[in-house]
């Protein structure tokens, strides 16, 4: 499962949990949700008409700086 943000000009929730996802958070004032979905439905996702925006929350591995 991959966590996404997602927004939208339409709630999507239903819609994430057709894919086998799971709604985490929602902010319908902001047309935000937060979702756990398949890794392999993010473009599906993306393409849907109503969502403007999908961005994959994810930890950014780095080294940690030298001293």
């Amino acid at each position: 499962m991959t966590t996404v943000l997602i927004m939208a000009t339409a709630d999507v929730s239903e819609v994430v949990v057709a894919m086998g996802g799971q709604v985490l958070s929602q902010a319908p004032e902001l047309g935000a949700i937060r979702a756990e979905i398949p890794a392999a439905k993010v473009k599906e996702l993306a393409a849907l008409e109503s969502v403007t925006h999908v961005q994959v929350d994810e930890d950014i591995q780095r080294d940690e700086p030298l001293p």
